[in-house]
C-alpha cells in the first residue's frame, strides 16, 4: 500500500517537473510518457526500500520520495545528455545528414557575399569566422537545430570530405537561454569540402 502512495505522488510530481522542462526548455512531450514513468518508477521503488529498511514512516517516506524525484530525473537527464549510440548512415554523396540531434527550428537561405546569422531569443549574432573560407561565395542555407537536455549531444559530420576551416573559441558556459550565450559561449566552427559541395 505505502509502495501505491509513493508511486502516485511521484508520478505527480515527475508529471510537474515534465511540464515545466516542457514550457522552459521546450522537451518534447513524448518525454512525458516515456522518461516520466521511469523517473516515477524508480523513485519510487528506492523511496520505498529504503523506507522499508531506515525510516518506517509513511510520512518521511513522503519527503524523501519529493527529493528522490527531483533526483532521478537530473541522473536519467545525464545519461540521456552523455549517452552516445551507435549509427550506422548510408548516404551517397550529396547527402547531408543531420550533425545533431533535436529539432530543426529554422532553414533560412542566405545570399551570396552575406554573413550568416544565427538568432537566439532575438538576439543577432553574426557567424564572422566562415568569412575565412570561400562558403560563402555562392548562395547557402542556414539551419538552426535545437538540443534540449534529453537529445544526444555528441555531433556529427553531415558528409564526408576535406576539414578546410576548423576554428575553436573560448568562452563560457552560459545557459543557452540567455542570448547572450551565443556570442559568448565556447563553440567550434567546422567546414568541410567534399569536392561538390561545402558543409560548416
Amino acid at each position: 500500500m505505502n509502495f501505491f502512495i509513493l508511486l502516485i505522488e511521484a508520478l505527480i510530481i515527475s508529471t510537474l517537473l515534465f511540464l515545466y522542462l516542457n514550457y522552459k526548455a521546450k522537451v518534447e512531450l513524448k518525454y512525458l510518457f516515456i522518461d516520466n514513468i521511469i523517473v516515477a518508477v524508480v523513485a519510487a521503488i528506492v523511496t520505498n526500500l529504503f523506507n522499508n529498511s531506515y525510516l518506517g514512516n509513511l510520512l518521511y517516506a513522503i519527503v524523501l520520495n519529493m527529493l528522490m524525484v527531483p533526483v532521478t530525473l537530473v541522473l536519467i537527464t545525464l545519461i540521456r545528455f552523455y549517452r552516445v549510440p551507435y549509427r550506422k548512415t548510408k548516404a551517397n554523396l550529396d547527402d547531408i545528414i543531420s550533425p545533431a540531434d533535436g529539432n530543426v527550428i529554422y532553414i533560412k537561405k542566405v545570399e551570396a557575399g552575406n554573413v550568416p546569422i544565427a538568432i537566439k531569443n532575438g538576439e543577432i549574432s553574426k557567424l564572422e569566422e566562415l568569412t575565412n573560407t570561400d562558403i560563402l561565395d555562392t548562395p547557402c542555407w542556414l539551419i538552426g537545430i535545437n538540443m534540449t537536455p534529453f537529445d544526444v549531444h555528441k555531433n556529427a559530420a553531415p558528409i564526408s570530405g576535406k576539414i578546410i576551416l576548423n576554428k575553436h573559441f573560448d568562452g563560457k558556459y552560459l545557459s543557452l537561454k540567455e542570448a547572450i550565450a551565443e556570442v559568448e559561449n565556447e563553440r567550434n566552427t567546422i567546414v568541410i569540402d567534399n569536392g561538390k559541395f561545402k558543409v560548416g
